[in-house]
């Protein structure tokens, strides 16, 4: 068992690599909407 420090941080850092990939998605969605509408 891993100890509840660990895990939190392990919580944490998987919460903020799923907000980056989802700012990621969003940014290269707009992107290619941008290139699309030039």
């Amino acid at each position: 068992m891993l100890p509840a420090g660990a895990a939190l941080i392990r919580l944490q850092y998987s919460l903020v690599i799923e907000r980056i990939s989802v700012a990621a998605i969003r940014y290269s969605v707009s992107l290619l909407a941008f290139l699309i509408s030039d």
